[in-house]
């Protein structure tokens, strides 16, 4: 968020890809090195945006996307 709000006055996009909601698929596909649900939300906690959006990316697969998981 520094680089993005700070260096580029907001003039740059930020996406966070999940792809997932299954915690075990996530560290299978990253090799263990994915943040975990609860990981991600606390490093966005009282994030504001500014310019740019910020995007919450799922890829599209076969993989399970529980909007109840969290």
């Amino acid at each position: 968020m520094r680089i993005k709000n700070r260096l580029y006055a907001g003039n740059a996009g930020l996406q966070i890809s999940i792809n997932t909601t299954d915690e075990n698929i996530r560290n299978q596909r990253f090799s263990g090195n994915a943040c975990s649900l609860e990981e991600v939300s606390k490093i966005m906690e009282g994030i504001i945006p500014n310019g740019r959006k910020i995007t919450l990316n799922f890829a599209l697969t076969d993989d399970p996307i529980d909007p109840k998981c969290c």
